[in-house]
C-alpha cells in the first residue's frame, strides 16, 4: 500500500500570534511544530507535522511583497 503524503500551506498574518494560537490548539490533536520560525526576508515559515506524517506550513509574506 502507498501511503500518501499531503502538504498544506496556511498564508497568515501574524505568524507569531498564529503559531502560538495553532501550537496550543493543534498539539492536541498531536500535531507537532518543528522548530521555530524561520525568517527568510521574502517570508517567514513556521512548519508542523501531524500524526499521519502530514506537513503543515505557517507561511507570512512580507510586508514590502505584498
Amino acid at each position: 500500500m502507498i501511503k500518501k503524503i499531503a502538504f498544506v500551506s496556511l498564508r497568515s498574518k501574524d505568524i507569531d500570534a498564529d503559531k502560538r494560537f495553532y501550537g496550543e490548539v493543534l498539539r492536541a490533536s498531536g500535531v507537532e511544530f518543528r522548530g521555530g520560525i524561520q525568517d527568510r526576508k521574502v517570508c517567514k515559515m513556521a512548519w508542523a507535522i501531524d500524526p499521519s506524517g502530514n506537513t503543515i506550513m505557517l507561511h507570512e509574506i512580507a510586508a514590502d511583497r505584498c
